[in-house]
């Protein structure tokens, strides 16, 4: 009796962990995952970081070390 208790038990709790995982997936897909909700926030300042990219690299490399020290006085640095 016991243990046709306990494969009952098993059966329900891993219908019940299923169900769980299957509301778990259908929420995420309709409202994203955190980390994808996060990385959504940051998409703007990303891409705005990548604006800059053609002027720095087009600098060259004494010109970053000037502004480099630059940026290092500016914010206290020395």
């Amino acid at each position: 009796m016991e243990e046709v208790l306990s494969r009952i038990w098993d059966s329900v709790s891993d219908a019940c962990s299923g169900v769980g995982r299957g509301i778990e997936r259908s929420l995420t897909s309709l409202f994203g995952s955190s980390n994808a909700r996060y990385l959504r926030k940051l998409q703007p300042q990303v891409d705005a970081i990548n604006a800059l990219e053609p002027k720095y690299q087009a600098l060259t490399d004494a010109e970053l070390r000037e502004m480099t020290a630059k940026f290092s006085q500016s914010a206290g640095g020395g």
